[in-house]
């Protein structure tokens, strides 16, 4: 699945990140994996495009000095440099990639180093980096390394230093890779009563909470109501005993402060499972878990965008998916649709002409539906012949399409748009609609798209359904920016 939604600036710099790693869990591109082709000691192709584009943001001269050091194992053709370029890597990066080449020699086999199969990888919580260096001192298997780390996470962000000293000690670039999308904001703040009766009624082992509350200690003290929810829940004495022997009594002048920080930590805790619901496709726990990140802060959007997602895309509820991208798009943040963009150069009085006319083969009947009573296949249709995907965002009274390839890209407010509606004849075949821009004076540029979900044997009625109600959101936006 794919999905993207607008993020609110918050002032704390840890919530930023968090909310931009959590951006990218839920972004159409997966981050399991960094790298690609052979595993040796040189950086692969997609290597170099994850470090310009990914956390924690490498500059060009610190991957250009990583280049020299390990060297790539890929030869720059012209095809290979413009698939950098399309990814973001600039002109010098390109030039030390292609000075840089470290053809692959020609061996038989390669003796290992010795390892410690055997060697059990204990604790929990995400790894620090003293720990990831001690794995690797004690010849701990690299894969083995790898998979503690997807289940667990780091607490540090990768740095050339720190990336030049796992290669020293033997670490693998999937290793690397590994650490690099699975770096999380360690939460070191108290937890308060709702966070530890969460992990009870989530049956989490009494000692992981425990060991929890021993290390950040707990912001509320017990009292007999507490003390009873706790136990109901399924806390045993030893916990009980956890929290009343680590009460942190907070300070008056930070307690606002704090609070709050909290609050938007538990919000993006609550979005987090709801997004791995989405992955799971698991729709009754993706709403409970969003429903429950409304409830500390409604007016932060994510959460909406997820009820709005997994009601269209999972229970196909056109009507509450509206509304929950309507809440979105309210609260400061953005829906997307997934679409394919027709590329032909159309301009507004071919197009007119084209759906007045009813151009031979681009006319397509949609099966059932016509002036006779006879069913009939739609036929070839010229349109979406020559196309790229991308993203249709539309927030408070703006619209972006965001195209693969970058070609015909826009982002206008609401105000430049002449006109969205769905096709007459134009891509009929595939439920296409069109946009109408002002492209200065009187002149109109033409934008046809069709969802995504139309090129892949989708229900038709969730493809018209899906359209009309992007068509309903920008007209929504259209409207509410002309009122004002």
């Amino acid at each position: 699945m794919s999905f993207y939604y607008g993020l609110k600036k918050i002032t704390s710099s840890w919530v930023l990140k968090f909310a931009f790693t959590l951006t990218l869990l839920l972004s159409i591109m997966p981050l399991k994996v960094l790298t690609q082709g052979p595993t040796n000691d040189s950086f692969a192709k997609q290597m170099v495009i994850n470090f310009v584009q990914k956390p924690p943001g490498f500059s060009d001269e610190e991957i250009i000095s990583l280049i020299k050091e390990y060297k790539v194992n890929f030869e720059i053709t012209p095809a290979i440099e413009s698939e950098l370029a399309s990814g973001g890597v600039t002109a010098p990066i390109i030039a030390a990639c292609r000075a840089n080449y470290l053809a692959p020699k020609k061996t038989t086999s390669t003796p290992q180093p010795s390892t410690s199969p055997n060697l059990s990888i204990e604790g929990d919580g995400p790894f620090s980096k003293e720990e990831i260096f001690d794995l690797l001192k004690k010849k701990v298997i690299a894969t083995k390394i790898e998979k503690a780390v997807e289940d667990r996470g780091v607490s540090f962000a990768l740095d050339p230093t720190a990336t030049a000293e796992i290669k020293r000690l033997g670490g693998t670039n999937a290793l690397i890779g590994a650490i690099a999308s699975r770096y999380v904001v360690v939460n070191t703040s108290p937890l308060a009563k709702e966070e530890v009766l969460d992990l009870l009624r989530k049956k989490v082992a009494l000692a992981k909470i425990e060991n929890t509350i021993e290390k950040r200690g707990v912001s509320f003290s017990l009292d007999p109501t507490t003390t009873n929810e706790i136990k109901q829940a399924g806390g045993s004495n030893a916990l009980l005993g956890a929290i009343a022997s680590r009460y942190t009594a907070p300070n008056n002048a930070s307690n606002a402060v704090s609070s709050a920080t909290q609050a938007v930590a538990t919000y993006f805790r609550f979005v987090d499972q709801a997004i791995l619901a989405l992955r799971a496709k698991n729709f009754p726990l993706a709403t409970t878990e969003a429903q429950k990140a409304i409830s500390v802060n409604d007016k932060l959007p994510q959460a909406h965008y997820l009820l709005g997602y997994a009601n269209l895309y999972l229970a196909g509820n056109v009507v509450e998916a509206a509304r929950h991208f309507r809440n979105t798009i309210d609260r400061g943040g953005e829906v997307s649709f997934v679409v394919i963009n027709d590329r032909k150069d159309v301009s507004d009085k071919t197009f007119m002409a084209m759906e007045g006319a009813g151009v031979t083969g681009v006319l397509n009947k949609i099966p059932g539906i016509g002036r006779s009573n006879t069913p009939r296949q739609p036929a070839t249709s010229t349109a979406f012949m020559d196309s790229c995907k991308g993203l249709l965002f539309i927030s408070k009274n703006r619209v972006k399409f965001q195209a693969d390839d970058n070609k015909n890209s826009f982002d206008v407010p609401t105000s430049l748009i002449v006109e969205t509606d769905l096709n007459k004849t134009y891509g009929k075949d595939k439920y296409a609609f069109h946009l109408k821009v002002k492209s200065g004076g009187e002149d109109k540029k033409n934008y046809n798209f069709a969802m995504s979900s139309g090129f892949n044997s989708r229900v038709e009625r969730f493809t018209i359904d899906e359209t009309n109600l992007a068509i309903n959101l920008v007209n929504t936006e259209k409207t509410r920016g002309t009122s004002k």
